[in-house]
């Protein structure tokens, strides 16, 4: 029973062997990317990039399509009952309309986050591969003002940030997401107005 315990404790050839096999691969996880493997990870990452911005995408016109139905039917329900108490009823459709706009909202900046993330994954391999060192000028070149293989306007906006956890939670969306969320914000000032119109119209 003791030389078991001893062997389990690795005092075997066989768990010494095992034991340096396993620092060896210790130590080959902790060496740093070869470029071609930054490569690769890079077009692993930029094709996750454009299905996401898609779910977005389609995030926004199904809310937007949720959205208008409910006020539609705020309409087609003051036509029909547009006298007191029948007409509280309608105020149901405003009100999902508010709630709509807001779990909009919420999904967007969700998924805005999502795509921050995946910035930052790739921002780190296009610098590590030197995507943002300086070019070599030339006549041949177009655009001989620019410094770097990248669009200046994406590094100023990444060194905008100390860090990448900023970055990701900067509370400012970006182009498209500001858009899509400004335009929520309208049609729920909308349905408050709708609502508004619901209670007053018995009234005059």
């Amino acid at each position: 029973m003791c030389s078991d315990i001893g062997e389990g404790a690795g005092g075997s050839p066989g768990s010494r062997e095992h034991a340096i096999k396993t620092r060896q691969r210790g130590k080959k996880s902790s060496t740093p990317l070869s470029r071609a493997e930054a490569i690769e990870l890079l077009g692993y990452y930029l094709g996750i990039l454009p299905p996401r911005w898609q779910n977005l995408q389609s995030f926004v016109g199904v809310f937007v399509t949720v959205d208008l139905t409910v006020l539609g039917a705020t309409f087609i329900g003051l036509a029909r009952f547009s006298t007191w108490p029948k007409n509280v009823l309608i105020l149901l459709a405003p009100i999902a309309a508010i709630v709509v706009g807001h779990f909009a909202k919420e999904t967007l900046r969700r998924q805005d986050r999502h795509i921050r993330e995946l910035i930052v994954v790739i921002a780190h391999l296009e610098e590590y591969i030197g995507l943002h060192k300086p070019i070599p000028h030339s006549k041949e070149l177009f655009w001989p003002l620019d410094h770097s293989f990248l669009p200046q306007r994406w590094i100023s906006a990444r060194r905008k940030h100390s860090s990448s956890d900023d970055f990701i939670t900067d509370p400012l969306p970006g182009g498209t997401v500001k858009a899509s969320m400004r335009m929520f914000s309208w049609l729920q000032i909308l349905a408050v107005a709708v609502g508004i119109a619901v209670i007053l119209l018995p009234l005059i």
